[in-house]
């Protein structure tokens, strides 16, 4: 007998969307891990965030999504502890969401 080629084409589309990670701890102790907090995610194209102590002191701002906090405040290592952040994430499709949380700070 003949025989037959069923050939299917699938197409996939590929929604991003909201992708990001943002951790809720890290420990800057200079071992080159884990020791700069920033917001994550191959779909950004901007992010604004700040990080405020428990006295609700602002200690760190950035709107560059490739640099993270290192821990310090005007170069003073910070002590351990929980912190807040604010971040405004921009995503290339144009969207944004606005995300609070905290961070723990180990060393």
């Amino acid at each position: 007998g003949k025989e037959r080629s069923n050939a299917a084409t699938v197409t996939v589309k590929t929604i991003l969307g909201d992708n990001y990670f943002i951790a809720n701890n890290f420990t800057p102790n200079g071992d080159g891990l884990n020791d700069t907090w920033k917001v994550l995610g191959n779909n950004i194209q901007e992010v604004y965030v700040m990080v405020y102590n428990q006295y609700g002191q602002k200690i760190f701002e950035s709107r560059n999504k490739n640099s993270g906090w290192d821990g310090r405040y005007k170069g003073v290592i910070q002590p351990m502890g929980v912190y807040v952040y604010f971040a405004k994430i921009i995503f290339y499709d144009g969207h944004s969401i606005s995300k609070k949380g905290s961070i723990t700070l180990i060393r």
